[in-house]
């Protein structure tokens, strides 16, 4: 879910909302071994200039930590968000490499094992089970398991006790109090009967968004709705609509499958719901609860059951006639709709209306629109009421990031933990760096700093934090930023997955030798000099028609490190960088040539 609540947000490392809100925050085939990354090594390599800049401001910002020397905090985790953003590569963001700094500055570093999302609540049961590598610190967050299984483990005093953690460490009880005052009510909601709390959680207390010229009130709730693939309605010859009757939707799926919209040759193209529970937005169209049990709806102030409900048996027959048509694929038993977005069958999903499904679809096109959310009404008609699910907007708690036994820092954590519940740490995750993705206006609010691609220059949105809240228009222009800044972020990383590794495997396959490895091509420092490479190499040409289309300083770079022969941080301090910003552009040069490099050869 995407709550942009500035004061409150509990993820950082520990799961993978810390850089794109709070998620399902999903390809890593990690498995047990995970990948693990450590903060305060090297970072990944830049994904564009500007995030390389802001690894070089942070590197310029770094304060001379002397020989202090860093506890190190191993954190198990999940790693994909979706398909394309993976908590792996979390050093590889601007804020990164603040949170870096801040947390070395209070002797932390962190250790991420991310496990991807299909093995990690097997990984963790099976390792609580046998008590053999633990980390210091587990995010139990959106993995299929819930807070039942950590109280199991508790029981079997596997697990701190929250209560014993903070009585023990954080001595001026800064974390509680942080609790107590931006999410009044939220530390006894996790509280057992005893008054024992087993886990840290992620906070969202939600306020009320008022225009403060008009005192209207925006009531801060996340409905949960329906998405249909706009482009493949756009597809069909038809424009989305707010409202459709179950049987219009049906109608309009079939001929999605008929026209072959996702041009794979297979009538796949499917509605992705649940079929197990009645939390899956079709229910709801027929007027039907999300609860399993008994349900009370506020607008009719009558308790009532789905399964006596007179809707529920054309709900039924509904849910069947999907099935028999080959619209609903058993496959969504157990595939998460990152997976089927992924493979690019999913029609109709289901969410908040505000998630980011395009995160999960393998390429994007700019200016199409892709999941839109809509409503299902029995009658089309929302005169005569409908019903809707939303997020309550009194304070909630998510997920649950607690403590094992057999953690070796105990202390360290309490203090990782004292450095996330802080203003500070929700400003940096929400809002980004300031003076780079925003700026403080002289009556105190918060201005985004938004790149508009038309006007070729900055525009400033600005946020009131506080009474004023977030109004529904702003937060969706969030989203959408924050989306485009991801696949712009990522852009690179996908060609190369799609050409440079296939040029890798075809590499491997080859047992003649014939076909070389597209890094091959590009000549190693202190090995040859470029006039050898001249004379040995009969694709330099191609290699320098690549080099075309680097930026100057790119070449120059190039020229400097493998035609001068200098050394990278020569380089660095005649450029007033670090070393490491060096490394990272050459890195970036490197992917860029040999993605050059392997267009040339398929055209």
């Amino acid at each position: 879910m995407k709550k942009r609540v500035l004061s409150l947000l509990l993820a950082g490392a520990l799961t993978c909302s810390l850089f794109t809100g709070c998620g399902s925050p999903p390809a890593g085939d990690a498995g047990d071994s995970g990948d693990s990354k450590a903060a305060g090594e090297s970072g990944q390599e830049s994904a564009d200039g500007e995030e390389e800049a802001g690894k070089e401001e942070a590197s310029a910002q770094e304060p001379d930590s002397g020989d202090q020397e860093l506890t190190t905090v191993k954190i198990l985790c999940k790693n994909d968000f979706n398909a394309e953003v993976k908590v792996a590569d979390w050093e590889k963001y601007p804020v990164s490499q603040i949170l870096i700094q801040d947390l070395e500055e209070i002797g932390i570093r962190l250790e991420l094992e991310c496990i991807d999302n299909e093995s990690i609540g097997n990984v963790i049961n099976t390792r609580m089970a046998s008590g053999v590598d633990l980390p210091d610190l587990i995010a139990y967050c959106w993995i299929g398991g819930d807070e039942n299984d950590v109280l199991d483990w508790a029981r079997n005093g596997l697990v701190y006790s929250v209560n014993e953690l903070l009585e023990q460490y954080d001595t001026d009880g800064s974390i509680r109090a942080f609790y107590d005052e931006k999410a009044p009510g939220g530390w006894e909601r996790n509280a057992q009967a005893d008054g024992s709390v087993w886990w840290f959680s992620y906070l969202a207390n939600a306020h009320d968004a008022v225009d403060k010229e008009t005192a209207q009130v925006y009531e801060d709730v996340y409905p949960f709705t329906l998405s249909i693939r706009e482009d493949w309605v756009k597809a069909l010859g038809e424009e989305v609509k707010d409202v459709y009757t179950p049987d219009e939707l049906f109608e309009l799926v079939k001929r999605m499958q008929e026209q072959d919209v996702n041009g794979n040759g297979k009538p796949d193209e499917v509605f992705h719901v649940d079929i197990t529970s009645f939390n899956n937005g079709v229910a709801q169209g027929f007027g039907l609860s999300n609860k399993s049990m008994g349900s009370y709806f506020e607008g009719e102030n009558k308790v009532f059951s789905n399964f006596y409900h007179e809707n529920f048996p054309a709900y039924v027959e509904f849910m069947k006639k999907l099935y028999d048509n080959g619209l609903y694929d058993t496959s969504s038993l157990s595939a998460s709709v990152e997976q089927v977005i992924s493979e690019n069958r999913a029609a109709v999903v289901y969410n908040y209306a505000m998630w980011d499904f395009e995160f999960s679809l393998p390429e994007l096109e700019d200016g199409v629109d892709y999941y839109r959310p809509i409503l299902v009404d029995m009658d089309g008609d929302l005169t005569n009421g409908f019903c809707t699910l939303t997020d309550s907007n009194d304070v909630m708690t998510y997920n649950q990031y607690f403590v094992p036994k057999s953690c070796e820092h105990p202390e360290a954590v309490v203090k990782l933990m004292d450095y996330v519940y802080t203003d500070k740490y929700a400003k940096l995750v929400q809002l980004g760096i300031e003076g780079k993705h925003y700026e403080v206006d002289e009556n105190g609010n918060y201005v985004y700093l938004i790149w508009d691609k038309e006007r070729q220059d900055y525009r400033h949105e600005v946020i009131t934090v506080g009474d004023g809240g977030i109004t529904p228009e702003l937060r969706t222009m969030l989203d959408e930023m924050d989306a485009e800044e991801e696949r712009r972020l990522d852009a690179d990383d996908h060609h190369i997955d799609k050409v440079f590794e296939i040029k890798k495997k075809d590499h491997g396959a080859d047992k003649s030798g014939h076909t070389p490895h597209p890094m091959d091509l590009i000549p190693q420092r202190r090995q040859r000099t470029f006039q050898d490479a001249l004379r040995e190499d009969p694709r330099i040409g191609q290699l320098l028609l690549a080099m075309e289309k680097l930026t100057s300083e790119q070449v120059d770079l190039v020229y400097a490190i493998y035609g001068e022969m200098q050394f990278g941080a020569d380089v660095a301090r005649e450029q007033g960088v670090s070393h490491q910003a060096i490394n990272n552009r050459l890195k970036k040069i490197h992917t860029r040539l040999a993605k050059l490099m392997a267009e040339m050869d398929e055209a």
